[in-house]
């Protein structure tokens, strides 16, 4: 039995399509061209967090340290449950029929299961309760973490010209919290917003992209997910009561134990259709406002979406934004203003801003 998948090696943000078979001891990981890549014993196979109705689900193994195969439904944990006789919970293999009935015979149990089953529904009330201060030392947290092995671009020309078009954008903007706006030297052509407001530029995307404009859509896209509080949402939906206990408390130091986990998610996970769609909507009328041209970003998302056709390795932006003909629809229908993202000095200046 054999899973289309995607697979990251932990360090870094690019996702490469894989095959996987179901083996007698093991999951056989090969790339799309049928080259072996390696193997993952059952035993010690966990998920790398909690499983949700229409979520993608995630797994590891101790022996391959932050490598992650992601999968795109539950039918993999089935599969491996038939195949090999064991069954995923949590982030554990159980093997055992006596700690199963073991752990459900604790009444505490009960009550968690009972609120991670009911938590997909209550993240958008649940996410009101959470304090913005607290959210916006959990983004920081995950920034300042991003940036130890691959720090933040600094050139002062670059910095002041991704500033200029950020206070373009935000203009007349209500944020619970300042948004702050950095290009990573981590590689990979991609994007991301980190909860509290933090914005992230991976080097790369600077290079691909031919336009100013095509960066300002993406980053509008960008600040959108910020607004909406979406990584907030999707951290507790991957992460789920541990999150949301710390957060109720206001335990911002307790953070430092899962920032690492907190960015590796970040990095790697997708939106569900509505919250992209959602934010395409909202970085337009922010491009609009801002007297910013559309026609970059849809140029943009043509040539993503050409590159990814009958490429082995999905491209890390759409990997993490799935790009559909509806979103390119949507841009070139709503999109109106007719202006320039930034000077040719200031699309010259950001561009080098890594040096």
């Amino acid at each position: 039995m054999q899973f289309d998948a995607y697979y990251t090696d932990g360090h870094s943000a690019e996702r490469r399509r894989v095959r996987v078979l179901l083996a007698t001891q093991s999951l056989r990981i090969s790339a799309s061209g049928g080259q072996p890549l390696g193997e993952w014993p059952y035993a010690g196979l966990r998920l790398m967090e909690e499983v949700y109705r229409d979520q993608p689900v995630r797994l590891q193994h101790p022996s391959r340290g932050e490598a992650t195969l992601t999968f795109d439904s539950a039918a993999i944990l089935d599969a491996v449950r038939s195949q090999a006789g064991v069954r995923l919970r949590g982030a554990s293999l159980l093997r055992s029929p006596l700690a199963v009935a073991l752990l459900s015979a604790v009444a505490l149990a009960a009550v968690v299961a009972g609120i991670v089953l009911a938590l997909p529904r209550l993240v958008e009330p649940l996410t009101g309760l959470v304090p913005e201060r607290w959210e916006q030392a959990l983004g920081e947290k995950v920034a300042a973490h991003l940036a130890q092995d691959h720090p933040f671009c600094e050139q002062a020309a670059g910095m002041a010209a991704l500033e200029a078009l950020t206070a373009r954008l935000m203009a007349g903007v209500e944020t619970p919290y300042p948004f702050r706006v950095r290009v990573s030297s981590r590689p990979g052509v991609n994007a991301f917003a980190a909860p509290g407001g933090q914005i992230v530029i991976l080097k790369d995307l600077l290079a691909t992209a031919q336009t100013p404009e095509a960066v300002a859509g993406v980053l509008a896209h960008e600040i959108a997910h910020g607004l909406e509080r979406h990584p907030l949402k999707g951290l507790l939906r991957a992460v789920g009561v541990q999150l949301l206990f710390n957060a109720l408390i206001g335990d911002v130091t307790a953070l430092d134990d899962f920032v690492e986990r907190f960015a590796q998610i970040l990095l790697i996970s997708s939106y569900s259709r509505a919250d992209e769609l959602a934010a395409d909507r909202i970085a337009i009328d922010l491009l609009n406002q801002a007297g910013v041209r559309g026609d970059g970003l849809v140029a943009f998302f043509q040539y993503m979406e050409a590159k990814q056709a009958g490429a082995s390795k999905v491209p890390q932006l759409l990997s993490t934004h799935p790009l559909t003909r509806e979103r390119i629809e949507l841009v070139e229908s709503l999109a109106k203003a007719q202006g320039s993202a930034m000077s040719p000095g200031e699309w010259a200046a950001l561009r080098a801003i890594c040096g």
